[in-house]
């Protein structure tokens, strides 16, 4: 994150006319998945759900994953008095990840060429927006 130039860590100059960023991510990422062939119930939130639950199978403490995501505990101790984790302590729960799979992609975006080869980071085939 030092090294974002707005505080983000995906970057992107797209953005809607209302200035929201997100969906034109969301619109790439239902791009990439229709290329590669999943289908509707795999959602861009999808990487989230997939991010926690590895990290839990990797005994990571629930504090530091709510941490890790964005969200609050709901216990005074941790989100009042609490600093947080340290950046390494962070790193090494994010190291805890399993590898990502890579997927060979042939795509374009406003006619130029893609990197031939893009990391996933999420098994779509485990996870869906069912809930």
């Amino acid at each position: 994150m030092d090294d974002s130039k707005d505080g983000y860590l995906i970057i992107t100059d797209s953005m809607n006319k209302y200035g929201d960023r997100s969906g034109a991510l969301g619109k790439e990422f239902g791009r990439l998945k229709t290329r590669l062939g999943y289908g509707r119930q795999h959602v861009f939130h999808s990487i989230r759900i997939t991010m926690i639950t590895q990290l839990i199978r990797a005994s990571v403490p629930g504090t530091l994953i709510a941490e890790l995501v964005g969200h609050e505990t709901g216990l005074v101790t941790f989100d009042v008095y609490s600093q947080g984790a340290s950046a390494g302590q962070k790193l090494a729960a994010l190291g805890r990840l399993p590898a990502l799979p890579s997927v060979q992609v042939a795509a374009t975006k406003h006619g130029q060429a893609l990197p031939d080869k893009i990391s996933d980071g999420v098994d779509l085939n485990s996870v869906s927006n069912a809930r």
